[in-house]
C-alpha cells in the first residue's frame, strides 16, 4: 500500500534591516524571529526548513524552529565557524550534518530560493515535530552569540508534510491459465486490481 502525501510550503520574505542580525539586535536572550502562519490543521509527518541569510563568520549564529505547541528544535549551534552566509535546507534526510557546512554560501537580496544551495541535517532532529498539529504560528529564531560580525536575513521556507487520510490502498494480482503451455497453444492472463 502507498499513502499519498502533501507537502505544504510557507514562506517568509520579510528582510531584516541591512546588517540587522548582530549581537545587539539579535542577542540569544532576545533572538531575531520570523513567523509562518499555518491555518490548515493536519498531523505533521515531516518538517524541513530553508534559510537564506547573509552573515560574515557564520559560526556566530544559533537557530531554532519552534512549533505552535512550543516544541523547540535547534537547527544549528554555530556551524561553519569562519565561513559566510546561509543558503541551506535543514532536512533530516540530508546526507550529512550541519557541522559539515564548511563552504561559503551565496546569499544576496536577489538570490532565488528554493531550491537551496545546500542541504544538511540540523543539530537536533526535526522528527521531534512528527505527529504534532500543524495549525498555528511556527517561529524561526536566530541569534548572534558573538560581537563584531553582522548579517541580513532574506528568506525562509517552511515545508510541512501531511499524510493524507483519503487515499487508495491498491494491490495487483496476475494469474495465468496455464503456467507450462505447449508451443503454439493459447493462454490467458487475468490481472486483478483491488482497493482495500
Amino acid at each position: 500500500p502507498a499513502a499519498a502525501q502533501a507537502v505544504n510550503r510557507y514562506t517568509n520574505t520579510t528582510d531584516s534591516s541591512t546588517n540587522g542580525l548582530n549581537e545587539n539586535t539579535a542577542p540569544c536572550f532576545n533572538p531575531f524571529t520570523r513567523t509562518f502562519s499555518v491555518s490548515n490543521n493536519f498531523i505533521v509527518t515531516d518538517v524541513q526548513i530553508g534559510v537564506l541569510l547573509a552573515h560574515t563568520y557564520r559560526g556566530d549564529l544559533l537557530m531554532w524552529l519552534r512549533a505552535p505547541d512550543g516544541t523547540r528544535i535547534q537547527l544549528t549551534n554555530g556551524s561553519g565557524t569562519f565561513r559566510d552566509n546561509y543558503n541551506v535546507l535543514f532536512d533530516d534526510a540530508a546526507g550529512s550534518g550541519i557541522s559539515n557546512y564548511t563552504l561559503n554560501a551565496t546569499a544576496t537580496p536577489t538570490t532565488t530560493v528554493p531550491p537551496y544551495e545546500n542541504s544538511y541535517q540540523p543539530t537536533s532532529s526535526l522528527s521531534g515535530f512528527s505527529g504534532k498539529s500543524s495549525a498555528g504560528t511556527w517561529t524561526l529564531e536566530i541569534c548572534d552569540q558573538y560581537n563584531q560580525d553582522s548579517g541580513t536575513f532574506y528568506q525562509a521556507d517552511l515545508f510541512l508534510t501531511q499524510a493524507l487520510t483519503n487515499y487508495a490502498d491498491l494491490s495487483v494480482n496476475k494469474q495465468v491459465s496455464n503456467a507450462s503451455p505447449a508451443n503454439g497453444s493459447s493462454i490467458t492472463y487475468t490481472i486483478t486490481v483491488a482497493d482495500a
